[in-house]
């Protein structure tokens, strides 16, 4: 599990896009916005839905998450 952990902190972490962003740069402090659709702001290209780099990246966010309360009803069907 931990060379998934890592390679999603490193995508995390990574500066991509036009506009040179990396997902840390507002998701320490926004928490809760859409992967996909963050990759699309940013003017980088979006992974495919199940792109290996979406699934690492979707575990260390749950990893990062792990302990925190959740507040619902912000948990969508």
């Amino acid at each position: 599990m931990q060379p998934f952990l890592d390679a999603g902190r490193a995508a995390f972490h990574r500066r991509q896009g036009q506009l040179n962003l990396a997902c840390s740069q507002c998701h320490d402090d926004n928490r809760g916005r859409r992967l996909r659709n963050c990759l699309v702001g940013m003017r980088a290209e979006p992974y495919d839905f199940g792109a290996p780099e979406l699934v690492d990246l979707e575990l260390f966010l749950m990893w990062r998450a792990r302990g925190m309360t959740i507040e619902v009803p912000a948990v969508r069907p």
